[in-house]
């Protein structure tokens, strides 16, 4: 039956509260070390949650499992706006990952980031493919150079990531369609 959500697993993509996450991570006792291990959270600002969110990373992070790459949206972070953080400090906010993030110019909240694992060896590059529209479309895209392996003469990929945030309110579905 394709309803029947009894053998669900991480690859579908649910949605969990944070103690549910953890709880299901504890509970399947889930070793990803052989796999990219991507995670997407709505923040709802990375400087009121800061403690809450290294707390979360800390109980879901085994020498097993951690994440590679963490997608934040709703950082509430902006041009003028980084809770007295300077750049190289919020780039590295979460102690063995770089943060990367585009913020409003404008008005508050918003926000997209991505925070990449300095474990992957990798230098992480922002690409300028999506035009960033303030509570509307508002998104960052990274590339991970040499990162997935084909097997093909041991050549590798990039990986690209987009994160994308659209504000909830019914007049810009427009711009997603």
């Amino acid at each position: 039956d394709d309803n029947d959500t009894s053998q669900t697993t991480l690859c579908d993509s649910l949605y969990y509260t944070e103690t549910d996450f953890v709880d299901l991570i504890n509970a399947e006792k889930i070793q990803n070390s052989h796999n990219l291990t991507i995670i997407s959270l709505n923040i709802a600002n990375i400087f009121s949650k800061l403690r809450s969110f290294k707390v979360f990373l800390n109980n879901i992070t085994t020498t097993k499992n951690k994440p590679d790459v963490i997608i934040v949206v709703e950082t509430h972070i902006s041009e003028t706006k980084n809770a007295g953080y300077t750049a190289v400090e919020l780039q590295n906010i979460i102690p063995g990952y770089t943060f990367i993030h585009r913020g409003r110019k404008c008005k508050n909240g918003g926000g997209v980031g991505v925070f990449i694992s300095k474990e992957l060896n990798s230098e992480p590059e922002v690409l300028q493919l999506a035009s960033f529209k303030e509570e509307s479309f508002e998104n960052i895209t990274i590339q991970i150079p040499n990162l997935i392996s084909t097997n093909q003469n041991n050549r590798k990929k990039n990986l690209i990531i987009a994160a994308v945030y659209r504000q909830p309110r019914d007049t810009n579905h427009n711009v997603f369609a």
